[in-house]
């Protein structure tokens, strides 16, 4: 009866939303709420049906030459790279982030204030300490990533920006940017901190790109997937929350739950509607980024980003290349 009445209510919510978003770019509330019960009743048919109306009204954009962190990539590179994604979910790129680069943005995190969550003890925010973590995860604010050159590079980097317009089939759209400290903290895996099996469904059809900032062994939190689970899932686990890794196992198998470990500066892309955790760090701890490419802006509350005078020449010139993909972004001229 459920799925009975989210196939019949939910796409007319779903409807007047869009017409919401059109005239205001924000998603009503229970719109959201209608696109994730429907992601589930329709087993991701839905998405699928509005990602194709998708790529008709926003086609590929012309971007760039890809050059960057993934190296330099031609159209036929960039299009077997997308259908890897497409066929397992994810993939780890041969290519890495300089050393370097890691360890500025290492030094950074270190020094900036970040969100507990959970909050500890009434404390909201902290410094992240190895020696005395605080909480499961450090998050740091959007706005604050922005404040490193470093960061405003990789957020633009334009192989990203390639290849998940491959692998979304339509102009992509930047809507998040986010980078956390994961350190060994208790004996439980953390709901809060994403350490238990998921999938995400902020928007229609996604697809992310981490960078791992630290070496990252099977101890000290890797990213875990389940192999191709973004595209159908069994019915045991088709269900909106946190999933055991029993149930995974069992609607899966051992062998399509794949550990991704490291070195720093390892890049991989994953589509994130799979069922996938980070799993607790035992020992260390992990710094990640993360940015997400979406194929609209339509669902979950996202931020508006103002560019200002401490962006790099090289970021700026990007966003203003490329104003759809970053639309959420005020431009140069109003900074």
């Amino acid at each position: 009866m459920k799925r009975f009445v989210s196939l019949v209510v939910d796409p007319f919510i779903i409807a007047i939303g869009f017409l919401a978003f059109a005239v205001t770019k924000h998603t009503p509330r229970l719109a959201f709420g209608s696109l994730r019960r429907l992601f589930v009743a329709t087993d991701g048919r839905f998405n699928d049906f509005a990602g194709r109306i998708s790529a008709r009204v926003h086609p590929p954009v012309q971007l760039a030459e890809a050059r960057g962190v993934l190296g330099d990539l031609d159209e036929d590179a960039i299009d077997a790279l997308a259908l890897t994604i497409e066929r397992k979910g994810y993939h780890v790129f041969d290519a890495r982030l300089d050393d370097g680069v890691c360890q500025r943005i290492v030094d950074f995190a270190k020094r900036t204030p970040a969100t507990l969550i959970p909050a500890s003890d009434g404390a909201t925010q902290a410094t992240y300490d190895p020696e005395d973590p605080l909480a499961p995860r450090y998050e740091f604010e959007e706005s604050r990533i922005f404040e490193l050159p470093e960061l405003q590079e990789l957020a633009t980097d334009e192989t990203f920006m390639a290849v998940a317009q491959a692998y979304l089939r339509c102009r992509p759209v930047n809507d998040l940017v986010a980078v956390w400290w994961s350190p060994a903290f208790g004996s439980q895996a953390s709901s809060e901190a994403a350490q238990l099996f998921h999938f995400d469904m902020d928007r229609l059809k996604f697809v992310k790109f981490f960078v791992y900032l630290t070496d990252v062994d099977v101890r000290q939190g890797p990213h875990v997937y389940v192999a191709s689970s973004h595209v159908r899932k069994p019915k045991a686990v088709r269900r909106d929350g946190r999933i055991s890794d029993e149930e995974i196992i069992r609607a899966y198998g051992q062998d399509a739950i794949i550990e991704i470990t490291g070195q720093r500066g390892t890049v991989l892309a994953v589509d994130t509607r799979g069922f996938h955790k980070g799993k607790a760090p035992e020992s260390g701890d992990r710094l990640l980024f993360q940015v997400e490419y979406t194929n609209s802006l339509f669902g979950a509350p996202y931020n508006r980003m103002v560019i200002d005078g401490t962006w790099s020449e090289q970021a700026l010139a990007r966003v203003q290349r490329n104003p759809e993909v970053f639309q959420r972004f005020e431009r140069p001229a109003q900074a």
